[in-house]
């Protein structure tokens, strides 16, 4: 991979969630975003770990920083903003403030949000001033598909909107998928918040529908964190014990056990950007089952590496579980589509994404 030389990175000054330990696809972007320049100025302004007077005290403590690097460094030139939504947002717009009106410096505004939308319809009207002043005075604003580029440049006066793929490795290995024979049961893996919103309650009350036909031919492994003991408790009631497995939180070594051994990626979300989970599975040449929103139909086509539905239906999701497991082999197919689609979101080719976005901006 051909890295940012020092001569562009040494300009550049990234800001986002803490990439070490990591729980969300911010931290993840940024920690192969680490990789890909020579020289890496990085201030991490959010920690997903300690109480909420900790965090706060953290990001006081990291705007300070911010602070001092940029009176220090004249070298820097752009600074690259990667934020989501509510508590990201404001503190991204002091950040913001920050960077633009009292230094003075190019300001790049990277959305990674899986419901920005939904965060700026219900935002009241002091709170939508902001975000308009924020993201109309950015001067380039990033974001992950074509769907999302649409929804700013239709509800804002961007001065510039570019995409950016989401990038993910190489994967360790590739999917047992493609180098064993297919036995039953099927493994089936979600990855993620467990909670309403990506949708893991609809894929149990599927399982507890037909949890007679899924026995000895179906596993479904959640790991995550979120609702756990709601998850626990319907797993218990339902006696799903012997089909239905909570991993717990998945460190990247685990992951890697568990995206090499299933045989589908699961996530029947109702909001999403494009997740980082979805990409992952792909690289590593698993089907996909999700849902149309956000991003995710640009990565997911029905029938080439996966099956797309409707958020919250739940016939659909059915379905797609049943003809899998009564035609395995049509995973192997899925699976090479997945292969194929994965490409514009490895390293090389975000890395080259990077260096067009920031060359004109310093010219």
């Amino acid at each position: 991979m051909d890295k940012i030389t020092k001569e562009l990175s040494s300009k550049i000054l990234t800001l986002g969630a803490d990439p070490k330990n990591h729980r969300g696809g911010i931290g993840a972007v940024i920690e192969l975003y680490t990789t890909f320049f020579e020289d890496f100025n990085f201030i991490p302004t959010y920690r997903p770990y300690g109480n909420n007077i900790k965090k706060s005290i953290f990001f006081v403590k990291q705007t300070f920083a911010l602070i001092k690097e940029l009176n220090s460094n004249k070298n820097i030139q752009i600074v690259h903003i990667h934020g989501s939504h509510s508590g990201s947002f404001y503190r991204k717009l002091i950040s913001f403030f920050i960077a633009k009106k009292v230094f003075c410096k190019t300001v790049i505004y990277h959305l990674h949000s899986s419901s920005f939308d939904l965060f700026y319809m219900r935002s009241g009207g002091f709170s939508k001033k902001l975000i308009n002043y924020v993201i109309n005075n950015s001067d380039k604003i990033v974001c992950l598909s074509p769907w999302w580029k649409n929804f700013y440049s239709t509800n804002f006066n961007c001065k510039a909107i570019e995409i950016i793929n989401n990038v993910v490795n190489e994967p360790l290995e590739i999917n047992s998928l493609h180098t064993e024979p297919i036995n039953y049961p099927l493994n089936f893996l979600f990855l993620g918040r467990i909670g309403d919103r990506k949708g893991i309650f609809d894929f149990i009350d599927i399982v507890c529908k037909e949890k007679a036909s899924l026995l000895g031919r179906f596993k479904l492994y959640i790991g995550g964190d979120g609702e756990i003991e709601r998850l626990n408790k319907v797993i218990n009631e339902n006696h799903l014990g012997d089909i239905v497995e909570y991993i717990g939180w998945v460190t990247n070594k685990e992951k890697h056990q568990y995206l090499k051994k299933s045989h589908v990626y699961v996530l029947p979300s109702y909001n999403e950007g494009l997740p980082i989970s979805i990409l992952e599975a792909m690289s590593y040449g698993l089907p996909i089952l999700s849902t149309d929103i956000g991003g995710i139909p640009e990565v997911l086509e029905n029938g080439v590496n996966g099956f797309i539905f409707k958020p919250g239906d739940k016939a659909a999701l059915e379905h797609s579980v049943k003809y899998l497991l009564d035609d395995p082999e049509k995973l192997i197919e899925l699976g090479k589509g997945s292969l194929g689609k994965i490409k514009p979101y490895l390293p090389n080719a975000v890395a080259t994404q990077l260096i067009e976005l920031y060359e004109p901006l310093l010219k």
